[in-house]
């Protein structure tokens, strides 16, 4: 996934501030749609029929969230952000081990 000069035209119409606050947005809708299914998962009786529903509610906030997470590498600084993201997963995976 490389989108590079998307990101970059999108920037050019919008603007960062503008692309910034889409991500809050849709952070705020994934996190809305996290916290219903979860709520439906404690009370499955008041949610009857509508899990499907919910799930591919998830699905297209968690697409809206990651094509938004692209776009703020892109602005702040995707090779540094790669470095800190593998970082990252070889410490947990060491917490992991180190747990056993």
């Amino acid at each position: 996934m490389d989108y590079k000069e998307e990101f970059k035209q999108m920037l050019d119409e919008w603007g960062e501030d503008a692309q910034i606050e889409v991500c809050i947005e849709e952070m705020a809708e994934l996190t809305q749609a996290l916290i219903k299914y979860k709520r439906m998962k404690r009370k499955p009786e008041y949610h009857v029929g509508r899990e499907q529903e919910y799930l591919e509610h998830i699905k297209e906030e968690v697409a809206d969230v990651l094509n938004c997470v692209h776009q703020m590498a892109h602005i702040f600084g995707e090779e540094e952000i790669c470095k800190i993201c593998d970082e990252k997963i070889k410490r947990t995976i060491n917490r992991l081990k180190d747990k056993k």
